[in-house]
């Protein structure tokens, strides 16, 4: 699990697992279709589900809710680990957006943080593609 901000992080479904490693996390946001961890007794939680590396997939879909459930949860005190299976993409694309949208960042530039703070990313190029896209298209709305 990695810190993108003092109140948002991102991991893999080991991390969300790991009560020592979530101990200051209130809230967590399941971005993996595969998996869910629904029966999390001490936080908020969530499934926004999304396929892994599914050229059919379209990330924007689940993009609004991921983004409104992680600015509220952060609006009432809460501090966030968004994750997929391995922490690699769909997680990433979330936090990605969710930096330009609502912490108003330049796409590459939240890019390149995330990129920093957890080397490992590894984003299934059609889903870097449309989280680009989806920012560049609603930066006016956010």
């Amino acid at each position: 699990m990695n810190s993108i901000s003092k109140v948002l992080y991102v991991g893999s479904l080991d991390d969300a697992y790991n009560e020592h490693i979530i101990s200051n996390v209130t809230h967590i946001l399941n971005v993996a279709d595969e998996i869910d961890i629904n029966q999390r007794i001490n936080h908020n939680y969530i499934k926004c589900a999304c396929s892994d590396d599914d050229p059919n997939e379209n990330i924007q879909r689940i993009i609004p809710e991921c983004i409104e459930w992680i600015h509220n949860s952060i609006q009432t005190n809460g501090i966030v680990l968004v994750h997929c299976l391995e922490g690699k993409s769909r997680s990433v694309c979330v936090c990605i957006a969710y930096l330009c949208l609502k912490d108003n960042w330049d796409f590459d530039q939240a890019y390149n943080h995330i990129k920093n703070i957890r080397p490992i990313i590894d984003i299934y190029p059609l889903y870097l593609q449309q989280v680009r896209e989806y920012v560049i298209s609603n930066l006016h709305i956010a």
